[in-house]
Formats: structure tokens, C-alpha cells, sequence
């Protein structure tokens, strides 16, 4: 009996450390193949999600989005995420360009925004990490995607 719960344990402790889900690295700036953004993302980069927040103290994706446009582009844009997705030109799946906004559906009622920054990936404010860029292929991400819009 003894011999069978160590055989056990060590199986499942075994198993536990083959996951086939490993962490990823987080993206580097420098992978970026155009990178207008690079810098501001350095300055924003693990700033804390906060609902409603507007600052590095803690900001909220539509207000980072607003931030980006306006820092980096010098343009105006809306700062909620249902007014984002209601205006700007709309734009195939797969066909964004370095700036353009991707939008997700993260709930029955809530949605997500981000800036596409090439090479696949997008930066954004996460309610889980704060400021970071992600792969549009995180499992997570790559299931609730909506829709993207152009500026």
C-alpha cells in the first residue's frame, strides 16, 4: 500500500512537470518589425490595469489606446471601447497594418481593445499583467477576437 501511493505520487508529480503548455517569453521591443510604438511602450510598459484609469498610476485599455494615438500619431480618437468599435474603418482579419486597432469580446457585455504592432502581436492594457504586448495566437486572445478598425 505504501509503495502504491509513493508509485502515485511520483507519476503525477512526473506528469505535472511535462506540461505541454510552458510560459511564454515576454515579446521584446526589438522583434518589432516597425516599431513606432517601441518607445512608448517602454514608458507604459507594466503599468497596473485599473477600470477607468487614465494614468501610470493605472490605466484602463481604451484609455492606453487614446494615450498611444495621441502620443505616437498626434490623433484624436474616442476614449471608450464601444465608441472605438462604432467609428474608424473596418479591417479584414489578418489584414492589419502597425497601428491599426484590434477589438475582443471578453465577455457577455465587456470588450477589449489593443494596437496591432506587427509581427502578430498587440499591446495592450491587461486586466491580469497591465501594460504588455501578447501573440494574437495566445489561446486566450485568439478565441475572443472580434473585430479591427483603422484610424
Amino acid at each position: 500500500m505504501k509503495y502504491r501511493v509513493i508509485y502515485w505520487v511520483l507519476l503525477i508529480s512526473l506528469l505535472a512537470g511535462c506540461s505541454s503548455k510552458g510560459s511564454r517569453p515576454p515579446v521584446a521591443v526589438s522583434a518589432w518589425p516597425a516599431a513606432p510604438f517601441s518607445g512608448f511602450y517602454t514608458q507604459w510598459r507594466g503599468t497596473p490595469y485599473l477600470l477607468g484609469g487614465s494614468s501610470k498610476q493605472g490605466v484602463d485599455c481604451s484609455a492606453f489606446v487614446q494615450h498611444a494615438y495621441r502620443d505616437v500619431l498626434s490623433r484624436s480618437i474616442p476614449r471608450t471601447t464601444l465608441m472605438l468599435s462604432q467609428t474608424g474603418e473596418s479591417v479584414a482579419f489578418g489584414a492589419w497594418q502597425v497601428g491599426d486597432l484590434i477589438f475582443f469580446k471578453t465577455g457577455r457585455k465587456q470588450r477589449h481593445v489593443g494596437v496591432y504592432v506587427g509581427d502578430g502581436n498587440f499591446m495592450h492594457a491587461s486586466t491580469s499583467v497591465g501594460v504588455t504586448v501578447t501573440p494574437l495566437t495566445n489561446p486566450y486572445w485568439k478565441t475572443r477576437y472580434w473585430m479591427a478598425k483603422r484610424y
